[in-house]
């Protein structure tokens, strides 16, 4: 994922680096942009905007119940 935080530490301009108009993608944009605000980044002792790129990894447990499996 890359995007922006502001002086703020609002996030602003998600997008997906990888495996763009998936699912996966799609989940892990939502929860960058719903989650709570970033530290932004200081320079010269003054908040400012900057870039970030943030590796999300996905785990896929056995335990998953198929949704056929629930009717």
């Amino acid at each position: 994922m890359q995007f922006i935080v502001d002086a703020t530490g609002t996030v602003s301009d998600v997008n997906t680096i990888t495996m763009e108009n998936t699912e996966l993608a799609e989940v892990a944009s939502n929860a960058i942009k719903q989650g709570p605000k970033w530290k932004p980044a200081i320079q010269n002792g003054q908040f400012v905007y900057s870039y970030k790129k943030q590796p999300v990894t996905f785990k896929i447990t056995d335990n998953i119940v198929n949704n056929k499996e629930l009717e």
